[in-house]
């Protein structure tokens, strides 16, 4: 197995996404996106425990640990869905972000976690501005790319296509739902780590993860 960088892995997504890639023998490596770690964050590090395959990388020393054979992850969903990072850490971090993508190019895949509709979240797109810059610089110099656009609640399936480009998207399989209570994020990292581990490119949509989606509600 190869290793795999994951830019916001204590973001929701991103957070499952290690998990799962970690289960099947991956090295990951997590960069957090938060100012100072909150007890979610403590939470969510305690459940992956003393994994010797996962390291949590400062973004001021991940140049020193970074190869270029890593498989880049930007979990950028739910900082557009939630907007849990102030507007003023994002500017540094993505100076950062970028900084480490012009020292490390090439990588073999960049792929990018978004929802869908994203033309009609002005105001998220606009708080993660830098990030978002620093996200599409590693798309442009990435030898493949995979873009996963997952669903947010109340957003119709037409917007899934606008987003996924529709001449282009291929749709990933239905995921079961994990019932009223929210998505079934465990199901969604699955599908999303055997992209990765098949090498898929190009945009996929992942559908069914709402139960008010696709006349589930």
């Amino acid at each position: 197995m190869g290793g795999v960088l994951i830019i916001g892995v204590f973001e929701r997504l991103g957070f499952h996404l290690c998990k799962r890639l970690l289960d099947m023998g991956y090295e990951v490596g997590g960069i957090s996106l938060n100012p100072s770690p909150d007890e979610t964050e403590e939470d969510m590090e305690l459940e992956i425990g003393r994994n010797s395959n996962f390291e949590k990388m400062p973004i001021g020393a991940v140049e020193t640990h970074f190869n270029r054979d890593k498989v880049v992850v930007f979990s950028l969903y739910d900082l557009y869905t939630e907007g849990k990072i102030p507007p003023s850490h994002t500017e540094s971090l993505g100076k950062k972000l970028e900084e480490l993508i012009r020292l490390n190019h090439h990588w073999p895949l960049v792929v990018l976690l978004l929802p869908n509709g994203l033309g009609q979240r002005s105001g998220e797109e606009q708080n993660i501005k830098a990030i978002r810059k620093a996200a599409d610089l590693a798309e442009a110099s990435a030898e493949k790319v995979l873009r996963v656009i997952l669903p947010v609640p109340g957003t119709p399936g037409k917007d899934l296509e606008q987003t996924g480009k529709k001449n282009t998207a291929k749709k990933a399989r239905t995921l079961p739902t994990a019932g009223e209570e929210g998505p079934d994020w465990d199901k969604a990292a699955e599908c999303i780590a055997l992209m990765i581990d098949k090498g898929d490119t190009g945009t996929r949509i992942l559908e069914g993860i709402y139960p008010t989606l696709n006349g589930r509600g």
